[in-house]
């Protein structure tokens, strides 16, 4: 059976053509331009230097996000493309590896944090509650959208 109604994922406009109005990609090309970002800006520093060990761990996690977050993106537009031609179980299966891709881009923050605990462990810390404080009010807004409309 295939999907005959727009899905939820990628909701229409006033003309019925389908747009990119997902908050999740939103925070998803945030996450993957930062991530690219110090991958290529901290991994052109270990050239010739002493590579301190966190650093290296750090963009090693950031280096394995990528390619999930570039999977996350390629979903995506696919969903939002072909919306009437993906049946049921296909989108349940491509739901649960776009979940898988999200979360493993959301643990990328923790390379980041290496990095910056690397740099100063106040630092660090600070990162770290600051991107989990954002984190949770992005997903709780997004949870309860329909009660913040109503604001």
């Amino acid at each position: 059976m295939y999907r005959s109604a727009k899905l939820a994922m990628v909701p229409a406009d006033a003309s019925g053509e389908a747009q990119f109005t997902d908050k999740q990609w939103t925070i998803m090309a945030a996450i993957i331009g930062m991530n690219t970002g110090y991958l290529l800006f901290h991994g052109l520093s270990l050239e010739g230097a002493d590579n301190p060990f966190l650093k290296v761990v750090g963009l090693t996690i950031i280096a394995i996000a990528l390619p999930f977050q570039g999977i996350y993106f390629m979903i995506h537009t696919f969903v939002q493309e072909h919306p009437n031609r993906i049946m049921d179980s296909e989108f349940k299966v491509l739901n649960m590896i776009s979940g898988i891709c999200q979360l493993v881009s959301y643990l990328s923050l923790s390379g980041v944090f290496l990095i910056l605990y690397n740099t100063h462990h106040v630092i660090g810390a600070s990162f770290a509650v600051s991107a989990f404080v954002a984190l949770l009010l992005v997903r709780t807004a997004m949870a309860n959208a329909a009660a913040l409309e109503r604001l």
